[in-house]
């Protein structure tokens, strides 16, 4: 069975993968994409951006929250756990979001998934 910091570790290495390709992309000029190549970035960016950034957003709200029943927390700001609470909801929304961005792109998939392309070489 895989444990939770070996799951948080694999998807931690995925969304870095996902980011450094993001980020070329984002340097160059708009490449020419066939839809194979797209489809395949698309689900990189789905399990990293969409369902699995939901699902990390939702531990991590959860957990912030928990803290204040785990360690004397103090807030130079205000209230600990009003901050806190009204924290894990945008995070809570942040997740939600994501779980929309992963349904988009769920949906983008479908439309490409039988595409191809020919080279001047086939």
């Amino acid at each position: 069975m895989t444990t939770k910091t070996e799951l948080l570790a694999r998807a931690n290495e995925h969304y870095e993968l996902t980011r450094e390709v993001a980020r070329e992309l984002a340097h160059g000029a708009a490449p020419v994409l066939p839809a194979p190549i797209v489809y395949e970035l698309v689900a990189d960016l789905k399990n990293s951006v969409g369902y699995t950034a939901k699902e990390l957003l939702t531990h991590i709200a959860t957990g912030l929250v928990r803290s204040l029943d785990a360690y004397d927390v103090t807030d130079a700001a205000g209230d600990p756990q009003a901050n806190a609470v009204a924290a894990a909801d945008f995070i809570n929304r942040a997740a939600d979001l994501a779980s929309q961005i992963g349904q988009l792109l769920d949906q983008a998939q479908s439309a490409i998934a039988e595409q191809g392309y020919k080279t001047s070489d086939s």
